[in-house]
């Protein structure tokens, strides 16, 4: 996994997405931005390892 470019950097409260969403693996938290919008804090490890074994099952 590679990043291409960094945008911006901004301070945010990370909070638990409660039961509902607790067997979403790649998924760690979510926040409120700015201007309203919820964004998810992605686990990158877990998403990459994931994404190995579909691959892996489809191959």
């Amino acid at each position: 996994l590679m990043v291409d470019e960094l945008l911006h950097r901004q301070q945010i409260v990370v909070k638990n997405l409660g039961e509902t969403f607790v067997n979403l693996p790649g998924i760690t938290g979510g926040t409120i931005l700015g201007d309203g919008r919820v964004g998810l804090i992605l686990d990158p490890e877990t998403l990459i390892h994931r994404s190995h074994n579909i691959n892996m099952t489809i191959n």
